[in-house]
């Protein structure tokens, strides 16, 4: 019997990633042309601006992905909001005729990750058990920039489940702060 070969696994990815790539591929020509990030923050707030509407409202929700609904009814929808998204409408009304408008979160987070790099800034997911003012914020930004050597770009969010203390979460980071890991930390400690 011959031996068995072992090939390297393959990392394939998701179907979804790879379309979403596609699409940031072409937003990212609109930036690049003029080499500006402040473009770029503009073409994620008006993506961003859109998918909160629509993730927000069942009807928009459901009129924007019904595949029932024609795509010229989505598409005059879109001309109406021509003023909100002076920028990206065509590529929406791209999205609509592919088919590919359900795939909107993806590209959204490819594309931030894309600004990510241009302006190297650096997205965080700011966790905490209570709302933190703005100095608490502050104080975590400055203490996670001189750690991480990167700007940031903090976003943040209650989670009554760590307790009290953050958590900050990075793509490729975590720093975990919060009680409930000192809390796990030291009964794993009790117990070894």
């Amino acid at each position: 019997m011959a031996p068995m070969r072992c090939e390297p696994e393959r990392k394939i990815m998701p179907r979804n990633a790879v379309v979403s790539k596609r699409y940031v591929r072409a937003l990212t020509f609109l930036a690049d042309d003029k080499h500006d990030p402040e473009l770029a923050k503009k073409i994620l707030a008006e993506l961003q601006g859109l998918w909160g509407a629509v993730k927000t409202s069942k009807e928009l929700k459901s009129f924007f992905v019904n595949p029932v609904i024609s795509k010229s009814d989505k598409k005059e929808v879109l001309a109406e909001l021509k003023d909100k998204l002076p920028i990206t409408q065509r590529f929406f009304s791209a999205l609509i005729d592919s088919g590919r408008f359900v795939n909107l979160p993806e590209i959204i987070e490819e594309f931030e990750k894309y600004l990510e790099g241009l302006t190297g800034e650096l997205s965080v997911s700011l966790e905490s058990a209570r709302s933190l003012s703005d100095s608490q914020v502050e104080e975590i930004r400055a203490m996670l920039q001189e750690k991480w050597g990167r700007k940031l770009k903090i976003q943040t969010k209650l989670n009554p489940e760590i307790l009290g203390g953050f958590v900050a979460r990075a793509p490729g980071r975590i720093l975990d702060a919060s009680l409930s890991h000192q809390f796990e930390i030291l009964k794993q400690s009790l117990a070894g």
